[in-house]
């Protein structure tokens, strides 16, 4: 789980995405790994992609900045609940805290353009998991269980919400990957001159 600090005014100035902006990445706050028994259950419902390029840009101008209270109340639920959910491996308080997140700020702007099929999915997730989130704009949206066993069943319980509702997507589970990325040079190529 990584948490950065955000970016200074003098370091960006406007609130853009991050692609729409030339500033380095922010400071990382806090690293550290999540348990290896909670799995995160995502669904990909195909639906029209969350807001990019221009649009995206568009609604950061409208949105931002967010009110300092939504502001406040998200910086209190990270440090007083989902970092101490993390250390100490308390997958409800990490659960809650990562839904409430979903009601604040400019995460609720996110969530709110979003269709009601992603509404109907965190309904779904609501009752069936810890907690649950949208990545960005989404469609992604994902739940956390504790085990593969409960990732299997909420997967199983996801796949009978796209069949029931006729649509279709993907569905994948997963536990965190706490080693991070990793490259392989597969050929040397050196540059001649």
């Amino acid at each position: 789980f990584i948490l950065d600090g955000g970016h200074s005014r003098r370091v960006k100035p406007d609130f853009l995405p991050s692609r729409a902006s030339s500033a380095p990445p922010p400071p990382v706050l806090f690293q550290h790994p999540l348990p290896e028994d909670w799995y995160f259950v995502l669904a990909i419902p195909d639906v029209e992609p969350g807001a990019h390029g221009e649009k995206e840009i568009d609604i950061f101008k409208k949105f931002c900045p967010v009110p300092a209270r939504d502001v406040e109340k998200i910086s209190r639920i990270i440090l007083l609940k989902i970092l101490p959910a993390i250390i100490e491996r308390d997958i409800e308080a990490f659960g809650e805290g990562i839904t409430a997140i979903q009601n604040l700020g400019f995460k609720r702007v996110e969530c709110d353009l979003r269709d009601k099929i992603i509404k109907d999915l965190f309904e779904v997730l609501r009752n069936s998991s810890y907690g649950h989130g949208m990545s960005s704009f989404g469609p992604t949206v994902f739940g956390v269980v504790d085990g593969e066993g409960a990732a299997k069943e909420l997967e199983h319980e996801l796949a009978s919400f796209f069949k029931e509702r006729g649509i279709s997507g993907k569905l994948i589970r997963s536990c965190a990957n706490n080693e991070g990325a990793n490259c392989l040079l597969v050929e040397d190529n050196p540059v001649k001159t």
